[in-house]
């Protein structure tokens, strides 16, 4: 009998291809790399990190990672979408250096176009600072990038950070409360999967506090940009007008005095003269009989030497 046949299973493998993945138009759509998948549908939901340098082509940003997230695939094309920016450690390494403070934080900001972005900011001091200026300059720095993030999208975000724009911003802006040598962002990620809700109110930022010593005495100096010039009371006015009035009686009186004074001295002038005229005519009878003893005297001089003469002869 004739052995059974065996039925042999093969199975089926799906054949592999390369398929590209490229940057948003915020980075000018360059390619970023290929992934080896068997259909372009697979590249959804990947996750591919490139360094900046890469992708400006400037050898400065080589110390910074962009990560991006394929979102969409068109003709065999991954588009992607950015979801963070890092700063490798080494970079922020070499910002710390001995005389110096890092001042860091990390706070959520929200978008205009309703995400959530985590934002961990760094500040490089030039000098030793006390905690409330670095307590001033975390809170400085965390109010001005929250309302920046409220006005832009995330793409634009991502754009401007990697341009260096925010941390610019924030620079000039710190650079007011105390000497400060640069200003970088650690990381900028996007929360994708977050239990926050998200509404279209701002988020409020608490006020910066900076506690200065003058003469032993504390005291607390707020850093609020308010128009007192431009929105000026009726009860200010009046106070303005009323120093205004005391100034001008002031000026009157002190006008007075003045003239007073002049009148006074005018006075005395005369007076000064003629003590000097009494005192030049006393001088003069002295210097004349002064004069006439000298002359006396030279007379008797003469005499005696004339009745001299005489004896010698003889």
């Amino acid at each position: 009998m004739a052995p059974k046949k065996r039925k042999t299973v093969v199975a089926k493998v799906k054949k592999k291809k390369w398929f590209p993945i490229y940057a948003p138009k915020s980075f000018g759509e360059v390619m970023l790399g290929e992934s080896y998948v068997s259909e372009a549908e697979e590249l959804n939901g990947k996750y591919i990190t490139s360094n900046l340098s890469t992708i400006t082509r400037s050898m400065r940003k080589q110390s910074v990672n962009v990560q991006f997230k394929v979102t969409s695939v068109v003709e065999g094309k991954g588009q992607t979408e950015t979801v963070g920016y890092s700063l490798i450690n080494a970079a922020v390494k070499r910002l710390v250096r001995r005389g110096r403070d890092k001042v860091s934080d990390s706070f959520l900001a929200k978008t205009s176009d309703k995400k959530i972005l985590r934002f961990k900011p760094i500040i490089i001091t030039n000098n030793h600072g006390t905690n409330s200026v670095q307590s001033a300059l975390r809170l400085e720095a965390r109010r001005l990038i929250r309302e920046y993030a409220f006005t832009k999208t995330v793409e634009e975000i991502f754009k401007e950070v990697s341009d260096g724009k925010i941390q610019k911003t924030v620079k000039d802006a710190c650079g007011k409360i105390f000497p400060i040598r640069g200003v970088d962002l650690k990381a900028v990620k996007l929360l994708e999967n977050t239990d926050i809700v998200v509404t279209d109110k701002e988020v409020v930022s608490e006020k910066v506090v900076i506690r200065k010593k003058d003469k032993g005495v504390a005291h607390a100096v707020e850093d609020e940009k308010s128009e007192t010039d431009a929105d000026v009371t009726q009860e200010d006015a009046e106070d303005k007008a009323v120093d205004e009035l005391t100034e001008d009686v002031d000026d009157s009186d002190f006008s007075e005095s003045e003239s007073v004074a002049d009148d006074k001295e005018s006075e005395e002038l005369p007076n000064a003269t003629e003590e000097e005229d009494e005192n030049s005519e006393d001088f003069d009878e002295e210097a004349e009989e002064d004069l006439e003893e000298s002359g006396v005297a030279d007379d008797e001089e003469s005499d005696e030497e004339s009745d001299d003469e005489p004896k010698k002869e003889e």
